[in-house]
């Protein structure tokens, strides 16, 4: 099997950078690929610190024995988490979410950059929620109200660099 049939092609395949495909197919082999579990446990790291202070206050507890998946168009990655004793949880890859939030890389990136809200990309068909849709609203709400100052500086690092490595995320095109 090569490398092509592994990763599918972005739908604006005209608007990708090599520099973009090649971050979006290091992720895929690092995410699916011997170095799988490293990879989750760094996500697990991440994402932990990343909602550390809305955990702190509870405002994830409506994810508590939940089970949210993220979804990536664009590369095939699926993540499914669940909060624990007051800890994000990456799941592993045969369990079934309750509701899966689809996107590619850029929409995703144009979410949390609040470049555009989720509302404007579903109704463009750029978003989608598979499964527990009230669930998968609750969600959309808790990320609409996310303050990013409150994200520590490693997870602005990361969006910034992934801001710069998605150029077609830089506003939305039709």
């Amino acid at each position: 099997m090569f490398l092509k049939d592994i990763v599918r092609k972005p739908r604006h395949a005209e608007h990708a950078s090599p520099a973009r495909s090649l971050a979006l197919k290091a992720m895929y082999f690092s995410a699916n690929g011997i170095a799988a579990p490293l990879f989750e446990k760094m996500l697990s790291v991440f994402v932990n610190q990343a909602f550390g202070i809305p955990m702190a206050r509870g405002d994830l507890d409506f994810l508590e024995g939940r089970r949210l998946a993220v979804q990536f168009e664009d590369c095939g990655l699926r993540w499914a988490f669940t909060l624990r004793c007051h800890r994000l949880c990456v799941l592993p890859q045969h369990v079934l979410p309750e509701v899966t939030i689809r996107a590619r890389p850029a929409e995703f990136m144009m979410l949390a950059m609040r470049r555009v809200d989720a509302d404007t990309l579903f109704f463009q068909r750029r978003l989608a929620i598979d499964g527990d849709v009230a669930f998968g609203l609750t969600v959309k709400n808790f990320l609409d109200a996310l303050d990013l100052d409150e994200l520590p500086w490693l997870a602005k690092i990361v969006l910034h660099a992934g801001d710069r490595l998605l150029p077609d995320s830089q506003g939305i095109s039709g």
